[in-house]
């Protein structure tokens, strides 16, 4: 039976109340998400002890545990997709920056790949979308742009909606980075693969409008579309965007899954994020749609770049799951709060979100008030300036009683 964890009782300074809010927010919708999909590594990330200790340890004003299972999954997990959405939007800075560097001579275009909305199997529409892109990238249309040097390279991302009209809406944001003298001429040379993509949605079953289904985007005009639309969402649903940030390319492929859905409420297209948040409130619908979703997504990659991009960019590759464990315990930087064995753990956890904000307010002094107030435990901080004692019948115990008196 997964369990619930309950709501911080500690009183958070103002400018620490957002940072405690956003965590409590994460673990409780992650604890939604391992009800719905309990067969996922998602029902056990940050819940479930990987080693026979579990320690809390502090990193200047940041506490976290280690000893724990981590999943990596991008699409099923809030926790671990907000630590590596920001490795990712991170990676997709640098990208910009390196793109707008005079020595490159580079344009950041956003092109939209999609189909008309049916209602149809998430999976089904998904296979049908990508096969359809794999075609346009074998075409020579696209094949030529590469080989004279004006694709320089892509990346792209992989996201979906759900309508209530016409139901998942699956679509693809590519990054292209265009060799060319200004925006308008990146735009003008990336026109002919309207028709072409156009042309293998039909050869998939599917179909699409030339406005609706191929949209391109690029400099200022970008970043005016998804301020507009997307930034204030995103800041209320996750807050991972600070207000006193731009928001760009990077963003927009990075944190797309935090945006509220757009059109009228009658056709209004939401976000696996708001399903997840509507199934924690109690609407079964919401939550067999997630399960479509994280289903479906489960084990795909969410962002794909070109061959070579990277390494021309001067970027490290790091998987999903590495992003979303962080940073490596060191006892050069980190402080141990506390440790406690599995069987003490498993009582405990479901106050991991105080645990951790008592930890950053006042160290291992307010994590013990915390594990007071837990009336089934009966857990303490154990005093790190000195070793444990012995076991009682255990191996050190035994050994110490052979030792004969001198």
């Amino acid at each position: 039976m997964v369990e619930t964890p309950k709501k911080t009782r500690l009183k958070e300074p103002p400018e620490n109340a957002q940072k405690v809010a956003r965590r409590e927010d994460r673990f409780a919708l992650q604890r939604t998400a391992a009800k719905l999909v309990p067969n996922q590594r998602v029902a056990h990330c940050h819940w479930t002890a990987q080693s026979n200790e579990v320690e809390l340890v502090k990193r200047q004003n940041d506490a976290r545990f280690t000893g724990l299972q981590t999943c990596g999954s991008i699409w099923a997990c809030p926790v671990c997709s907000a630590r590596i959405s920001e490795v990712r939007r991170g990676e997709l800075r640098d990208l910009e920056a390196w793109a707008g560097s005079p020595l490159n001579d580079v344009r950041m275009v956003m092109m939209t790949l999609t189909a008309r909305h049916r209602r149809r199997n998430l999976r089904r529409l998904m296979a049908e979308l990508a096969r359809a892109k794999a075609r346009m990238q074998n075409r020579a249309a696209w094949k030529n742009l590469r080989k004279l040097g004006i694709l320089v390279g892509s990346v792209s991302v992989r996201e979906a909606t759900y309508g209530v009209k016409n139901g998942w809406h699956p679509h693809y944001h590519v990054i292209l980075l265009v060799s060319a003298g200004s925006d308008d001429e990146a735009l003008d040379l990336l026109e002919p693969l309207r028709e072409v993509w156009l042309e293998c949605l039909r050869k998939e079953g599917l179909t699409g409008t030339a406005k609706r289904a191929f949209h391109t985007m690029a400099g200022d005009a970008f970043s005016s579309y998804v301020s507009k639309f997307g930034r204030d969402e995103a800041d209320k649903v996750e807050k991972t965007v600070e207000r006193s940030e731009s928001w760009g390319f990077a963003e927009e492929a990075t944190l797309s899954r935090t945006k509220k859905g757009r059109g009228d409420d009658d056709e209004k297209s939401r976000s696996p994020v708001q399903l997840l948040r509507e199934a924690q409130e109690g609407d079964s619908e919401s939550g067999r749609l997630w399960q479509e979703y994280a289903n479906a997504f489960h084990g795909k990659r969410q962002q794909v770049w070109s061959n070579g991009l990277k390494a021309l960019v001067g970027i490290e590759e790091i998987e999903d799951e590495e992003a979303a464990e962080g940073e490596e315990y060191t006892e050069e930087q980190d402080e141990l709060i506390a440790s406690w064995p599995r069987k003490t753990w498993k009582v405990i956890r479901n106050r991991r979100g105080d645990l951790l904000t008592a930890a950053e307010r006042g160290g291992a002094e307010e994590v013990q008030k915390v594990l007071d107030k837990i009336p089934e435990s009966s857990a303490e901080v154990p005093d790190l300036s000195r070793p444990p004692p012995p076991k009682p019948g255990g191996l050190i115990e035994r050994l110490m009683a052979q030792v004969q008196p001198a």
